[in-house]
């Protein structure tokens, strides 16, 4: 995170499509997959509270991307 380019820093992860489920109250939902790596939930997301807000952050950027659905990460 230290580069002078920090969009070369990347989080190995994958946004998977969208499925309608029903929630507890049996009503419909969304639903999106997100897979993250091994070694990076291991190394960095279980020791560092930066890194989980850091992958909130991303991963919403990336369902927006992927699926134009807007998800407030806070």
């Amino acid at each position: 995170l230290d580069s002078e380019d920090p969009s070369r820093y990347r989080i190995p992860l994958s946004v998977g499509e969208i499925e309608c489920i029903r929630d507890n109250k049996g009503e419909n939902a969304a639903k999106i997959d997100v897979i993250v790596n091994t070694n990076f939930f291991t190394n960095r997301l279980q020791k560092s509270e930066f890194f989980r807000h850091l992958l909130l952050l991303v991963t919403s950027e990336a369902i927006k991307k992927k699926h134009a659905i807007e998800l407030n990460p806070n």
